[in-house]
């Protein structure tokens, strides 16, 4: 148990510090959600199995012997206890009594102890300071309105618009911003809340908690979970302005610029972060799938490369001797030195779900009538013809701007397509050296456990069940097909299936408007 936490504990804190490496280009080039998603890899580190390997070692089979030998046996064993007290009484009387073991320390399990308490604590620290702002926020609000299962709150504690709450959902907000915004920009504010609640952020933030709960002690995690918080806020930025438009990000600079308000771990409010890096970053709100393809491809790689290995050593009974023994007490097997199992064989690329980021732009189209649907347009009053009217030149206007997206869609696709595969041949390259680097490694520690075979062995180490761990760690990096790997990660995305989800789009749009032209005839 302690040598997997240590483990998962290192490689985490690795895969942060390569996501703060690498996060800042992969949200200027592939967007912000892609640059957010990028935290998944630390956190389902954590999910990753153990990867064990099973030794086979033979052993001589014990020698039933003849009643009368063990008769004779038993009796010289009793001789032999006997002769073993008197000597140790001998030695007593000579000596004095023995002298009491020095005290020792399981020091493992100290520091155990001490990482459990400081892990424990942080978490109840920052869980209790949640709970004591929330009811601070809570105490004075007047509740304004509940919207999709979201309670929207006016509170002069609130230091500012702030969503929080994973299973009571809040949002709340003090009366002096709701004074200061204009209406546009208030409905922007209260959209970017919004959003947080309805993509699971709050969420994130409680498991965020928890894995730097598990780092209470590593300054690696902080500054990591502090670039989170940006990268989500960031993340929200580009789905608002996603479903806006680009002409509404004046309005929405200006009114996260008047959203100020202190940061707090398990409160997302749009200004906990900085504004100046904010602003720059809403210029570029794109959301590229091939970005989300490299991150799959790159998760399905290192993680398992990450992952916990073990050995274990199961005795079989060698073939018969040719001569029967005696029995032997068995002793206790030596755990093996850094005990390496294979690589796992990479898992393959899961498809991107039809260009998600091109569909999120016509969820937002509900068109919803208060008109009964059997009653006709002759029927309706001059206020229901009105709305019924203008839903009918929003479908349509939804289906020409359908039909000219998929244009774009198809060129985009193309064009990130064309971009990744010339992308992959150097990252091809590049891994298959990394994989040629790591066999000659294991190499040369297989002919330093020979050279050093005599010296593990007065250690009660086998070098053979060592080697064998390192000889199938070598098989399975040279099995692993880096080829295949790139293969999947370049045809996980179908144009033709992205465009046909669009043409099912447009035609119940088109049936839609159908039916409401037959009802206005009527």
């Amino acid at each position: 148990m302690s040598e997997w936490l240590i483990e998962t504990l290192v490689w985490t804190s690795a895969l942060m510090v390569l996501v703060l490496l690498i996060r800042g280009p992969v949200a200027e080039k592939f967007g912000a959600r892609v640059a957010y998603s990028l935290w998944l890899l630390p956190a389902a580190r954590f999910l990753v199995p153990t990867f064990e390997t099973v030794v086979e070692r033979e052993v001589a089979a014990p020698t039933v012997l003849p009643a009368a030998a063990v008769s004779a046996g038993g009796q010289e064993q009793a001789l032999a206890d006997a002769f073993i007290v008197a000597a140790m009484r001998g030695q007593s009387e000579a000596g004095g009594a023995l002298a009491p073991a020095a005290p020792s320390y399981d020091w493992p399990l100290l520091l155990l102890t001490v990482w459990a308490i400081g892990a424990v604590a942080t978490f109840l620290i920052y869980q209790g300071r949640y709970i004591a702002h929330r009811r601070a926020i809570l105490g004075p609000a007047t509740k304004v309105e509940r919207v999709g299962g979201i309670d929207l709150m006016v509170s002069p504690a609130a230091p500012g618009p702030m969503a929080f709450g994973t299973l009571n959902r809040v949002i709340a907000l003090p009366q002096s911003y709701a004074d200061r915004c204009t209406d546009i920009e208030l409905d922007l504010a209260l959209e970017h809340e919004l959003s947080h609640h309805r993509s699971g952020d709050l969420f994130a933030r409680q498991f965020g908690l928890f894995v730097l709960s598990l780092h209470w002690f590593n300054p690696i995690a902080w500054k990591a979970y502090a670039a989170f918080h940006f990268d989500q806020e960031a993340a929200c930025d580009a789905r608002v302005l996603a479903r806006r438009g680009p002409k509404a990000r004046a309005d929405y600079g200006r009114a996260i610029a008047k959203s100020a308000a202190p940061a707090r771990l398990l409160f997302a409010n749009a200004r906990d972060t900085s504004l100046k890096r904010r602003l720059k970053m809403m210029t570029n709100s794109a959301h590229r799938p091939a970005g989300t393809l490299m991150m799959i491809a790159a998760a399905a790689i290192l993680l398992p490369a990450t992952a916990s290995r073990a050995v274990s050593v199961v005795d079989v009974p060698a073939a018969a001797p040719a001569a029967p023994v005696a029995p032997v007490v068995p002793t206790a097997v030596q755990a093996p030195m850094a005990p390496v199992a294979p690589v796992a064989p990479v898992a393959p690329v899961a498809p991107v779900a039809a260009l998600a980021a091109a569909q999120d732009d016509h969820d937002g189209l509900h068109i919803k009538l208060d008109v009964d649907d059997d009653k006709d347009y002759s029927e309706m009053t001059a206020a229901e013809r009105r709305e019924f009217d203008a839903a009918m030149e929003g479908i349509r206007e939804a289906i020409v701007e359908l039909r000219a997206e998929k244009v774009e869609v198809r060129q985009e696709l193309a064009e990130e397509m064309a971009e990744m595969r010339r992308e992959v041949v150097i990252d091809r390259e590049e891994m298959r050296a990394e994989l040629a680097e790591a066999e000659a490694e294991i190499e040369a520690a297989i002919a330093e456990i020979d050279a050093e075979a005599a010296e593990l062995r007065a250690k009660g180490q086998d070098p053979e069940v060592i080697k064998a761990s390192l000889r199938a760690a070598k098989a399975s990096l040279s099995a692993m097909d880096i080829d295949a790997v790139v293969e999947a990660a370049t045809q996980s995305v179908d144009v033709d299936m992205v465009i046909s989800s669009l043409d099912a789009a447009e035609t119940g749009l088109e049936a839609a408007l159908a039916d409401m032209e037959a009802r206005r005839n009527r």
